[in-house]
C-alpha cells in the first residue's frame, strides 16, 4: 500500500511537471535552476539508487562518461556530505536539458517548475507530498536519512553497487 502511495504521488508530481510545462512554459533549452546560480538539490540514497540504476541501463561508454561528469562535479563544486552548496547538476546537457528521465529524476527536480512565464520556484505542496513517499521508500530500504548533493549520492549508489537491478528503484 505504501508503495503503490509513493509511485502515485511520483505519477502525479510528473503529470503537474507536464502540466506547468505545457501551459505556462517549457523549460527545455533554460536550465538555469540546475546550475550553480540556483542549485543546491540534496537527495535520500534511495533517489541516488535509482538514478544509479537507469545510468547502468545506459551501457559501458554512457556510464563511464557519466562516473566522469559526476566526479568532475564534486571535485568542482567541492561537494559532500553536509552543508548544501550551490552546483551545476552533471545531468545538465550541453542543450540545457536534463538527461534524466521523468521516472527517476529526483522529486525536487521535478516539483520545480515555471509558476509564471518569466518566474520558477519549487510547488512544495507536491514536494512535500511525493517527497514523503521518497522518504518511507528510504526507509524501507534501511538506507540512512542522509541528504546528499545529487553526484555525491549518485556516486555512492554506483560505487557500493547498491543500485538495484530493475525498476530504477
Amino acid at each position: 500500500m505504501g508503495r503503490q502511495r509513493a509511485r502515485d504521488a511520483r505519477a502525479e508530481l510528473i503529470e503537474q511537471m507536464k502540466t506547468a510545462q505545457q501551459g505556462i512554459r517549457d523549460c527545455a533549452g533554460c536550465g538555469l535552476c540546475c546550475t550553480a546560480a540556483r542549485n543546491a538539490v540534496q537527495i535520500l540514497p534511495i533517489e541516488g539508487r535509482g538514478i544509479a540504476a537507469w545510468i547502468e541501463r545506459q551501457g559501458t561508454a554512457a556510464a563511464r562518461d557519466f562516473q566522469q561528469r559526476l566526479l568532475r562535479a564534486i571535485r568542482r563544486f567541492h561537494l559532500g556530505r553536509g552543508a548544501a552548496r550551490t552546483y551545476t547538476c552533471p545531468f545538465l546537457t550541453p542543450e540545457f536539458r536534463c538527461a534524466l528521465p521523468a521516472s527517476v529524476k529526483p522529486v525536487a527536480c521535478l516539483s520545480f517548475n515555471p509558476i509564471e512565464r518569466e518566474r520558477c520556484e519549487l510547488e512544495k505542496r507536491w514536494y512535500q507530498r511525493a517527497f514523503a513517499g521518497v522518504k518511507r521508500q528510504n526507509a524501507r530500504a534501511r538506507l540512512p536519512s542522509v541528504l546528499q548533493p545529487i553526484p555525491v549520492a549518485v556516486l555512492e549508489a554506483l560505487k557500493t553497487g547498491s543500485a538495484p537491478r530493475r525498476g530504477g528503484r
